[in-house]
C-alpha cells in the first residue's frame, strides 16, 4: 500500500501599509493553512528595516538606511512534517527629501534718499556686494528678492516694491556677472503679491522692514 503523500501548506502575505516613512512601521501578515489540517509555525526575515514579532504578524519598522528603497519581507509557514511554504510582502520607504539651507544676507530699507526711494544706495551695495561673493560659491544656489512698500511712505510710485526689487536684481547682475549669466544660481524677485517680475527660479524670500527689500539665499543639499 502506498503511503498517502503529505501536501505543505499555502500561504499569502500581506503589508499594511504598503509605504512607510523612517521610523514607521508596517505590519506585515501571513494567511496559511494546511490541506492536511496539520499544526503550523511561523518564521520571518526582511531586506531592510527593523523586523520584530512572531506568529501570524510581524512589525516592520523602516530605517534611515531604507529611505529610497523597497524593503522585501518573507514569512515562511511550515508544519510539523518539515513542509513549508514562502510568501513575500514588500514596503517601500520614499527617499528623503532635500532641505535648502537659508541665510538671511539682510535688507536694503531705501530710507537715505526720500526723493528717489527706489535707488539703490551705498548701505544697500554694501549688503550686495558681500551677498555676490557668496553666490559665486553657490553653483546651485536660489536668491529670492522680495520688494515692497509701506502704507506710511511719502512717496506713491505705482509699484514702487517691484521697482525696488528690480533695481537691486539688475546691481546683483553686474556684481556678479559670471554668476547670472548661467554659471549657476537664479533669481526671484517678487512684488508684495508675490507676483514674479523678473530672474529665474527662488524658494526663499521674507519682507521685513517698512519700505524695504529682504534678500534671501538658499544652498540645496
Amino acid at each position: 500500500m502506498k503511503a498517502r503523500p503529505n501536501y505543505p501548506p499555502t500561504a499569502r502575505c500581506s503589508a499594511s501599509p504598503s509605504s512607510i516613512a523612517i521610523n514607521q512601521s508596517a505590519t506585515i501578515s501571513i494567511t496559511a493553512s494546511s490541506p492536511e489540517n496539520r499544526p503550523l509555525t511561523y518564521s520571518w526575515t526582511s531586506t531592510g528595516g527593523q523586523l520584530s514579532g512572531s506568529g501570524t504578524s510581524a512589525t516592520l519598522t523602516a530605517t534611515n538606511a531604507d529611505a529610497g528603497n523597497t524593503i522585501t519581507i518573507t514569512g515562511t509557514a511550515t508544519d510539523d512534517h518539515n513542509l513549508s511554504t514562502s510568501c513575500t510582502a514588500s514596503a517601500s520607504v520614499p527617499p528623503v527629501q532635500k532641505v535648502a539651507e537659508v541665510e538671511d544676507w539682510g535688507e536694503c530699507t531705501f530710507e537715505k534718499d526720500p526723493k528717489r526711494p527706489w535707488r539703490v544706495d551705498n548701505d544697500c551695495k554694501d549688503v550686495l556686494d558681500k551677498l555676490a561673493l557668496r553666490i559665486q560659491q553657490m553653483p546651485h544656489g536660489r536668491v529670492a528678492i522680495v520688494g515692497f512698500t509701506d502704507q506710511t511712505e511719502v512717496v506713491h510710485a505705482e509699484q514702487l516694491g517691484a521697482q525696488r526689487a528690480v533695481n537691486i536684481k539688475y546691481y546683483l547682475s553686474g556684481a556678479a556677472q559670471g554668476w547670472h549669466q548661467g554659471q549657476g544660481g537664479s533669481f526671484l524677485l517678487r512684488s508684495p503679491r508675490g507676483d514674479a517680475y523678473a530672474g529665474g527660479v527662488g524658494n526663499v524670500g521674507r519682507k521685513c522692514c517698512a519700505g524695504s527689500v529682504a534678500v534671501g539665499g538658499s544652498q540645496e543639499h
